[in-house]
């Protein structure tokens, strides 16, 4: 539903004029939420409306909007919407793009993928990437090429193999209703089964992608983990940004150089080395007791590192590597030793040169 709804939903939606009238905003959102309407965003200026007068009198309102329902975002996941110059009219224009040419060739990166847990030849893939007193630089680098080819030959395609079977358990259950023998039964049965780990994979899959958490919203919830992934996903893309002059960078290439520019500028500096103009004992603070230095420069153990690891959300957040949290607490028996000691060396080495 695309249109002039002649209709702010909060103040950030309007510059100066009249104060928005919270109880027609409120009736307003009443109404989206009662359609199950998700806002599409937007590229391009805030506002869609001006009332084209002087400085001192100009009044800017956003109630040009796009929305649609949650079906009609799956089917259009990449679909975006972009405010157009104004011209001779009050408003802007709206475009609304279906999809956009992913002009990205760059390959995804490694993720470790919580559904794989689900799979009966996992377990052997971990033991064998972490053999015995492998460090655990070489020990990850081994298991990510091996998981990426794991899932390419074994794991396979997960929306694949679901069509796969529902096309093979279709054949089968025709089969069965003209001629029953105790092979397509059993065939069923078994198709059956395999149906349903693929909807526990698929479900763990899109909670995973949502960034939600699956024991709070219950089993089974495949279809709202989809709907949360899908309506984030645009969110997180950078289509277009603002430069420092207030210009719209919507070029990809420009868009890269924009953002490494501005990282570049924040952290270089012309100074080799920064002074220190007093000691640290003029400062006012608070210092450590002799218990707490005691504890706290004591040798590190791997009861330490395991409980350190475990105050981690298990799924959020993976590192550079592609692997969560979750990923070393899983298979910690496996694991552990490599990580306990990238870990404990260094501060032993360390403790023992300062004393």
């Amino acid at each position: 539903m695309v249109g002039d709804f002649n209709e702010v939903l909060c103040g950030d939606d309007k510059f100066r004029g009249r104060q928005i009238n919270t109880n027609r905003a409120f009736d307003f959102k009443a109404c989206l939420d009662s359609c199950s309407f998700v806002d599409l965003g937007f590229a391009g200026p805030k506002f869609t409306w001006s009332n084209r007068r002087q400085i001192t009198d100009l009044i800017l309102e956003r109630i040009d909007r796009c929305f649609a329902n949650p079906l009609w975002r799956i089917l259009y996941p990449e679909a975006a919407v972009t405010h157009l110059p104004r011209t001779f009219s009050d408003h802007h224009p709206d475009l609304i793009e279906l999809s956009r040419p992913n002009v990205n060739n760059l390959n995804k990166p490694f993720q470790f993928q919580t559904m794989w847990l689900m799979h009966p030849n996992f377990p052997r893939l971990v033991k064998d990437a972490w053999f015995e007193n492998n460090p655990l630089p070489s020990a990850v680098s081994n298991f990510t090429e091996r998981a990426k080819k794991w899932k390419h030959e074994v794991f396979g395609n997960l929306f694949a193999r679901k069509r796969k079977v529902l096309a093979r358990l279709s054949g089968a259950q025709k089969a069965l209703a003209n001629r029953p023998n105790e092979f397509l039964v059993g065939l069923e049965k078994q198709l059956l089964d395999e149906y349903s780990s693929i909807l526990l994979q698929e479900e763990e899959y899109w909670a995973l992608k949502s960034r939600l958490n699956a024991a709070t919203y219950g089993d089974r919830n495949t279809s709202y983990f989809h709907i949360s992934t899908v309506i984030r996903r645009p969110r997180n893309k950078i289509r277009c940004i603002k430069d420092g002059r207030g210009e719209w960078i919507a070029n990809e290439e420009g868009v890269k150089k924009h953002i490494l520019a501005g990282f570049e500028a924040l952290y270089t500096t012309g100074l080799d080395m920064a002074p220190i103009s007093s000691s640290i004992s003029q400062f006012s603070c608070c210092y450590f007791t002799e218990e707490d230095q005691d504890w706290i420069g004591r040798v590190v153990t791997e009861e330490d590192v395991r409980n350190g690891l475990w105050t981690l959300k298990p799924f959020k957040a993976p590192g550079p590597d592609g692997l969560d949290a979750g990923s070393f607490q899983c298979f910690w028996s496996k694991v552990g030793r490599s990580v306990c000691s990238v870990v404990i060396l260094p501060l032993i080495v360390e403790l023992s040169l300062n004393t």
